[in-house]
């Protein structure tokens, strides 16, 4: 590997990989929120009692995700934090 290679790999190392669980120290996987399938908005309010618009697009902040749209989750089976 060639040292242009290596700088490359070492510039980019943090971006790829993402954070560790605090319980076992597995590395965390993005998980999509169900809610607004990872949009981060779900729901349309216009301010209006009764909506006319032609084509409501989705304004409302998510509630489930916080307009995140996910969150990092820990996958590791043995994981103690699945048992609280």
């Amino acid at each position: 590997m060639s040292e242009e290679e290596q700088y490359i790999i070492e510039m980019f190392e943090d971006e790829l990989s993402g954070p560790y669980c605090e319980h076992c120290g597995a590395e965390l996987d993005w998980a999509l929120c169900w809610q607004c399938a990872g949009d981060g908005v779900y729901g349309h309010d216009c301010g209006e009692d009764c909506c006319a618009c032609l084509d409501p697009e989705e304004n409302e902040l998510c509630f489930e995700c916080e307009g995140k749209g996910g969150w990092w989750q820990c996958f590791n089976r043995q994981c103690s934090a699945k048992e609280n």
